[in-house]
């Protein structure tokens, strides 16, 4: 990842058996002005993800989805 730093070993073999579940800090609560949703994704970073859906949405990515 980077030159900096020692990897730490392993490979991913097969993307199908990579998953990252976001776990939220709290349970949405129904009220207020935020809106929860679940997103799969397969082959796009985050950033991508969130700019394609922010543009969708006519939103921009970095309030709502990401810190890139």
């Amino acid at each position: 990842m980077t030159e900096d730093l020692r990897g730490t070993g392993g490979a991913v073999v097969d993307l199908e058996d990579f998953i990252v579940e976001e776990i939220p800090a709290y349970l949405p609560s129904g009220e207020g002005e935020h809106t929860m949703a679940l997103v799969r994704k397969q082959g796009l970073t985050t950033v991508e993800a969130a700019r394609r859906i922010g543009r969708t949405l006519g939103l921009p990515s970095r309030p709502w989805g990401t810190r890139g």
